[in-house]
């Protein structure tokens, strides 16, 4: 509108446009409440998810170091049997 139609209404008409705008103002501070929590959950989704990614390349990194500590065990038991079997075989008892 321009200002000459605007000064050529009621004071009953500006009050209405006035609450019409006061109306749309909150809706729209309160469709920017709903949008700043949702950006707020997506930064902290993102930042979980950068810190369940680091624990879990760290847990990776922990049971890759259990994993070869089980097989060097299972690798020494193996030469451990293997040994005891031909000394065995060397030393064969008498009956």
């Amino acid at each position: 509108m321009t200002d000459k139609e605007f000064k050529k209404m009621k004071k009953e008409q500006l009050l209405g446009i006035m609450l019409e705008q006061a109306k749309r103002i909150e809706q729209l501070e309160e469709e920017l409440k709903k949008k700043d929590e949702e950006l707020n959950s997506r930064t902290i989704m993102l930042e979980e998810a950068g810190t369940i990614a680091e624990a879990s390349l760290r847990i990776n990194k922990v049971l890759q170091t259990v994993q070869q500590a089980a097989d060097q065990y299972l690798e020494n038991v193996m030469l451990l049997n293997k040994r005891a079997e031909e000394k065995a075989k060397n030393n064969p008892k008498e009956e």
